[in-house]
């Protein structure tokens, strides 16, 4: 449907001109004024656009296209499209059109186009004209462009097609020769020696014949790409005289041209889009980007919160078990994590309730390793003490894979062992570092000793220990406590030794 209204825009609209009230100079004035008020709004309209490069569009294209080529006037008359595209070779041959030109769009609703158009004209041989005509025409002009697509609808944006219609002022040159059906020259414009009379043969080729012109067209262009379309353009020319044809007939009707072209179009710019396809508003584009960037921002933001909660919920979790868990022994450890939860009072333990090297051998054990207490439920004292072949750590700090952060637990074995320090004048500690086997050995050595640094760091600067009471050491992955797969993390540690 589109295609064949296009094909019979010619004829629908030299109807109209031919009824139109207004005479030629009254409707070149008029075409001449929407050019202008076009020009304005759109400037107007493209001084709203967004500066951010981001939101800039291409405006330039250029095409290349040719077709049929019509005629209306003295010589020939059609209803569809004129019986002039169709000949054979003793009337002269096909007429048809090669054209290029280029377009700018201010926006995605009005442009600006320049066209050039060269053809060559011959009409059929009829009964009921006594001549045919054979010429050639260049026309050159200048239009202002109207996108209907983008005009109707606005709010589908980067559309693949685009309907419009252009209208505008121009100039034509040509050259035409009349012949009379027997093949006799009958008149010619544009020949040295052109006459009225019809009995003078033409000579050679002279200036061509100029004048202005006025043009509308109307068209459909599809983007195959972001750079390459195709469009199909009918345009109708109007000539302010009826010489083309060589016939000068009283109150008959000037002469006027049309051609239907199929071109392939390209769109220039470093940009993506173009402003013919009606890119999103620049406005609304710029908005959109940054509801996205806020939504990201809350997503981020909610789960960072959500962190938050686990890690409270698990502080809380771990508090609210410390507090309410029993101590029996009073030293201290909570049961639940006393591994010796009979400890006489008074007893120095580490984390696990475990009796330190110095406290471990100096009262009686039963065979299962707890205390032994005499009837009045006092420890039973051992007669003589024995030696330790290897210290046992005081306190072990352990730290997450390829870390040296301090949780909040081992922040309170490090408090404990201060107080000791703090108790104790004369104690000293041994600090060792220690890594799990993952990593290269040199880098396990290295770690261990950051880790040995953290917790002295901490003893020092946040408990005001004496740093020449704290003697440091790092072994890497060399003294294991597991080699246990899924217990690697036990080797992640520093251990606290009361130093001999």
């Amino acid at each position: 449907m589109v295609v064949f209204f296009i094909l019979l825009l010619p004829d629908t609209v030299k109807a109209i001109i031919q009824k139109s009230k207004y005479n030629k100079m009254k409707f070149k004035a008029l075409v001449l004024m929407a050019l202008l008020v076009l020009l304005g709004f759109s400037q107007q309209t493209q001084a709203q656009t967004s500066t951010d490069p981001e939101f800039q569009y291409n405006r330039w294209s250029a095409y290349l296209g040719g077709g049929w080529f019509q005629y209306y006037g003295d010589i020939a008359r059609a209803n569809f499209y004129p019986g002039n595209s169709t000949s054979s070779a003793d009337n002269g041959g096909f007429s048809w059109d090669l054209m290029a030109g280029g377009n700018y769009w201010f926006n995605p609703y009005f442009g600006l186009n320049a066209n050039l158009t060269f053809g060559k004209l011959y009409t059929q041989k009829q009964e009921k004209y006594d001549v045919t005509l054979a010429s050639t025409a260049i026309f050159y002009d200048v239009n202002g462009v109207v996108s209907l697509s983008n005009l109707l609808f606005p709010k589908i944006y980067n559309k693949p097609y685009n309907a419009y219609i252009s209208f505008g002022l121009g100039n034509a040159h040509y050259r035409s020769l009349l012949t009379t059906l027997d093949g006799s020259y009958a008149g010619s414009i544009g020949y040295e020696n052109s006459q009225d009379e019809a009995a003078t043969e033409a000579g050679d080729k002279a200036t061509m014949k100029s004048e202005a012109t006025w043009k509308v067209a109307a068209g459909v262009k599809y983007k195959l790409t972001q750079r390459i379309g195709i469009g199909l353009e009918a345009s109708l020319v109007q000539l302010p005289t009826d010489h083309f044809d060589v016939r000068y007939r009283t109150l008959t009707e000037k002469d006027q041209l049309g051609y239907t072209n199929l071109y392939v179009q390209y769109q220039f710019g470093k940009n993506v889009q173009h402003n013919e396809w009606n890119p999103m508003d620049p406005t609304m584009a710029e908005l959109l980007k940054r509801m996205q960037k806020l939504e990201d921002n809350l997503d981020t933001l909610k789960k960072d919160l959500d962190d938050v909660k686990d890690d409270v919920d698990t502080l809380m979790a771990d508090y609210n078990k410390r507090t309410k868990s029993p101590d029996t022994d009073g030293d201290g450890v909570p049961d639940y994590m006393d591994l010796e939860p009979n400890s006489p009072k008074g007893t120095i333990v580490n984390f696990q309730g475990i009796s330190l090297p110095f406290e471990k051998d100096k009262y009686q054990r039963n065979p299962d390793g707890s205390f032994k207490f005499d009837n009045n439920k006092n420890p039973i004292l051992v007669e003589q003490p024995k030696k330790q072949a290897d210290p046992i750590a005081l306190y072990s700090v352990f730290f997450p894979l390829n870390s040296t952060y301090l949780s909040p637990v081992n922040m309170e074995k490090i408090a404990l062992a201060a107080n000791l320090l703090k108790k104790y004048p004369d104690m000293k500690f041994d600090l060792i570092g220690s890594a799990c086997e993952i990593a290269t050995t040199e880098y396990n050595d290295g770690l261990s000793k950051r880790r040995v640094n953290a917790v002295k760091d901490v003893m020092v600067k946040d408990f005001g220990i004496d740093a020449n009471r704290l003697f440091i050491s790092w072994v890497g992955e060399l003294k294991p406590l597991t080699t246990n797969k899924q217990r690697l993390f036990l080797n992640r540690r520093v251990d606290i030794f009361i130093a001999k």
